[in-house]
């Protein structure tokens, strides 16, 4: 059943005609006119612009809840436990609510937090005094906050700075007004006074000259640390802004190509350089010889959105994972994005409290790929034909006249939609901060950080003329051409993709299905590690999807024709004279049964000369195969097909999905209850050994599904406690693996760490019989973790022991 939002996309479609679709200024006014004639948007547009939507917008009673069992917590020392609560309680508080009261609430969890975190072990000093100086942002009255932060700083620093000494004595001044308890306070003033006249008094026996530099040199610690959290980071994370480069970078309108470009890459890398070819356009090339295992180039993005699963999992601006940061910040408005930092909260150049994006579900419900392109969009226009990274993407090709007619449609209407409810949220937002006469909470309470919201907010509202429903689309059509998608190292699909995101360097890499470069992601950057050695003057070649091993190669290049509009000749896709297609989605071959190359048996594979649902033949949809057996050319019986092997193949597959599940929920039980066998795996495991006899019986032994099938079984005895049996099942699925994948693929690496930790639970398991068998699995453990090594750190560098 389809949903609102998508009802109205298809609606809008279907009103686009395909032929006026020629291009994208008239797909793009075609579909905005009906957009805004179809009643049902009004209806969509209403619940994607909602303020009240549980999850979007602040809730006092859940911060109030969750205050009390952060100080029930902490009374118990459960600190960490308490600073969850507080963080939970700080993401559902509105800090610029039109009442102090919010201000003031904000800064009391801010403050709790920070002493959480100073009883931490190891204490978290660092995120301490960011807290401290966040709850000062929002209460400059509240003394424990000024007296966390001087407490926190002396530590970090070898003696008391004069900073540090200031915020003391503003703690002491406070509490002093308020006639409150003053004790610990002025003790703190002594003994910082006291440390600063002994640091001064040994600088002048010392010499002034040697002096002045040992005093300033012995307070820099603290006073670095509190400078830079009092007035926040325009690095983010410590990683460079996205896709930002220096005033001094920019290059004067009208400058050439080659200039704009080198000024990208000196930013990049300097071993990289920019050709043009006659058959793949402009290129990213060696500029000398490269290494294997040798990073080349980094970039930043210059446009991403989160996916729903990475708002959960990184910081909505470094991307830096969140299960990483012991006190994450949200927006002070609303609780949508999560951030690593206060400077990643005040570097979003996207999210600004109160502005169109902050509590309304809109940017979270849309498509990713929607709010990346109205971001690319906005982001191209705000800064211009003058920088070199706007011109750059600016330039990318869209491709738009060689879309189907029916999916430039549904792109229309996506980007009509798109650009509609982000006009009416800008709108909304200044009527919104025109009846209240000024931002949320008041400029003077929040000083310069309310005057930066204001003139981001303003400058959203005068990007509406520059922003158009064309726009929009020219950057859904680059970013389908030229975005990547931010994944974790570790990735097993497309489910796991973290944002959407067009880096402006990395898009001028072409394609192979055998790359000699790999990309890795550390938060936002863009990483480019040679794979193999690359000769000067030789193309960096990146895979724009699955590479040779995942795929066939017609499932590849259909993949590739559909959304990047070329037919692929790389080294996969153009295999040598007799050179066999590997048998990752065949039949055994219908002449001999085919052994899978065993003596005298044919090594070849089959594919019907039919199209075969997912799941069936290979993970993916199979197109139709020629039905002739790829070594000996012998062909399939197709009444053999349609009668016996393609019902007992579906079949197989819908009693293996069924069963995984059943193991997930199984696997989900065990973490909350302890280990043990079930009834419900011990099902698995039959319903398991009878779809592998299945597959056996009818697949090529190197098809992909019988791998899959092996992990499935794999799983199951590991949650039955027999790891000697998972092993076993690893070691076939890794031979399967082996035979499709190519050399160094991180795939099999990814296989071999499996195996060598299965192998080391076997070896610890009361079941083996001798100590002779224990060393035979752990040698075997070793040999299989040295493998994985040499290829992860080919790919990830020295840190690839931790992926």
């Amino acid at each position: 059943m389809q949903s609102p939002l998508q009802h109205l996309l298809t609606e809008i479609s279907g009103r686009v005609d395909p032929s006026e679709c020629t291009t994208i200024a008239t797909a793009a006014a075609e579909a905005a006119r009906h957009c805004l004639e179809i009643p049902s948007f009004a209806d969509v547009a209403a619940v994607l612009l909602a303020t009240n939507v549980q999850g979007c917008a602040a809730d006092e009673d859940h911060v109030l809840s969750c205050k009390q069992r952060g100080t029930a917590a902490f009374g118990r020392a459960q600190y960490k436990q308490a600073a969850q609560l507080f963080s939970e309680a700080t993401r559902y508080c509105d800090e610029l609510s039109s009442t102090e009261h919010g201000a003031v609430l904000a800064a009391r969890l801010y403050c709790n937090r920070a002493l959480c975190l100073t009883k931490m072990q190891p204490p978290r000093l660092q995120e301490a005094m960011q807290d401290s100086s966040a709850a000062i942002a929002c209460d400059p009255t509240f003394p424990k906050a000024w007296y966390r932060r001087a407490c926190a700083a002396r530590v970090l620093g070898t003696v008391a700075g004069p900073v540090v000494v200031q915020d003391a004595r503003r703690a002491l001044q406070l509490l002093q007004q308020a006639a409150q308890d003053t004790s610990a306070a002025a003790a703190l003033v002594a003994e910082l006074e006291a440390e600063q006249e002994a640091s001064e008094g040994a600088s002048t026996a010392g010499g002034t000259g040697s002096g002045t530099s040992n005093r300033h040199s012995a307070a820099a610690p603290a006073a670095a640390a509190l400078a830079a959290t009092a007035a926040g980071s325009a690095c983010a994370n410590g990683r460079a802004a996205m896709g930002d480069l220096a005033e001094g970078a920019l290059v004067p309108a009208g400058a050439d190509s080659a200039a704009e470009l080198g000024v990208l890459l000196l930013a990049a890398g300097q071993q990289l350089a920019v050709a043009e070819s006659a058959e793949a356009g402009r290129c990213l090339v060696a500029a000398g010889s490269l290494a294997a295992g040798q990073d080349v180039a980094q970039d930043q993005p210059f446009a991403h959105a989160l996916t729903k699963e990475g708002r959960r999992q990184v910081c909505a601006t470094c991307m830096a994972r969140l299960a990483d940061v012991a006190a994450p910040f949200y927006c002070r408005h609303c609780p949508m994005p999560s951030y690593c930092s206060a400077a990643c909260r005040a570097a979003d150049p996207y999210h600004q409290p109160g502005g169109a994006e902050c509590g309304r579900p809109w940017a979270a419900l849309l498509p990713a790929e929607a709010l990346a392109a109205l971001r690319l969009a906005r982001r191209t226009a705000a800064l211009g034909q003058r920088h070199p990274a706007a011109r750059q993407v600016a330039a990318l090709g869209t491709h738009f006249q060689e879309l189907d007619p029916s999916d430039a449609a549904q792109l229309a209407a996506l980007a009509a939609v798109t650009h509609a409810t982000w006009r009416r949220a800008v709108l909304e937002s200044a009527a919104g901060r025109a009846a209240a006469g000024q931002l949320p909470g008041g400029a003077a309470a929040h000083g310069g950080s309310a005057a930066r919201e204001e003139a981001g907010e303003e400058a959203e509202e005068a990007l509406l003329s520059c922003v158009t429903v064309e726009a929009v689309l020219s950057a859904l059509c680059r970013f389908q051409i030229n975005g990547l998608a931010v994944v974790p190292s570790e990735r097993r699909g497309t489910e796991d993709r973290l944002a959407l995101a067009l880096y402006p360097v990395a898009s001028l890499m072409n394609h192979s299905c055998l790359p000699n470069v790999a990309v890795r992601f550390e938060g936002s950057k863009l990483i480019v590690r040679t794979v193999e050695a690359v000769p000067a003057g030789q193309p960096l070649l990146h895979c724009y999807g699955p590479q040779a091993g995942e795929m066939t190669t017609p499932q590849r290049q259909r993949l590739l024709r559909g959304q990047y509009h070329f037919t692929c000749r790389c080294r996969a896709c153009s295999p040598a004279p007799g050179q066999l297609e590997p048998a990752a989605a065949g039949l055994k071959c219908p002449a001999c049964g085919g052994s899978g190359g065993s003596a005298g048996r044919c090594a070849g594979a089959v594919q019907p000369p039919c199209s075969v649902a997912a799941g069936v033949l290979h993970r993916y949809q199979l197109p139709a195969g020629t039905g002739a057996c790829t070594a000996c050319g012998a062909r399939l019986v197709m009444d053999h097909w349609q009668e016996q092997q393609l019902p007992e193949l579906q079949a197989a597959a819908e009693a293996q999905a069924a069963a995984v599940a059943a193991l997930a929920q199984q696997d989900r039980q065990q973490q909350q209850a302890g280990p043990g066998a079930g009834a419900a795996v011990q099902q698995a495991i039959r319903t398991l050994r009878q779809c592998l006899r299945q597959r056996q019986q009818h697949l090529h032994p190197h098809n992909l599904l019988l791998g899959s099938t092996h992990d499935a079984l794999a799983h199951a005895w590991h949650l039955a406690g027999n790891h000697e049996a998972a092993a076993q099942h690893l070691r076939h699925s890794l031979a399967v693996l082996a035979h499709s994948y190519p050399p160094a693929s991180t795939a099999v690496a990814f296989q071999q760490r499996q195996l060598a930790e299965t192998l080391r639970r076997a070896a610890a398991a009361a079941s083996v019989a001798t100590a002779a068998a224990a060393e035979a699995f752990l040698c075997e453990a070793r040999q299989a973790d040295e493998a994985a090594e040499a290829v992860l750190q080919l790919h990830f560098g020295p840190e690839a022991r931790d992926r």
